[in-house]
């Protein structure tokens, strides 16, 4: 017998409805208020639920995403001509 959280169970329910992959709430309050005064937002994260399929968290994954989000906000700044070497 398969035991299933409610949690979960909404996970994979939101998984199979939007295709989402994971769930993101702390960044909603910012990215709220950057759409009502109409300033752009980009949230980055590492997923760390793995409720659905079960996996062991990688430590590993966190380095990945700094670097990541270092290159984008490195590229943006380039777009926008903003010098990077403060």
């Amino acid at each position: 017998m398969v035991q299933i959280t409610v949690h979960k169970y909404d996970l994979l329910c939101k998984n199979e409805k939007y295709g989402s992959s994971c769930e993101e709430m702390e960044a909603h309050a910012a990215a709220h208020i950057c759409k009502n005064y109409k300033v752009p937002f980009l949230g980055i994260r590492i997923i760390s639920n793995t409720e659905i399929h079960n996996e062991d968290f990688d430590p590993a994954a966190g380095t990945s995403c700094q670097q990541y989000v270092l290159e984008v906000v490195r590229s943006y700044a380039k777009n926008k001509g903003i010098r990077t070497d403060a």
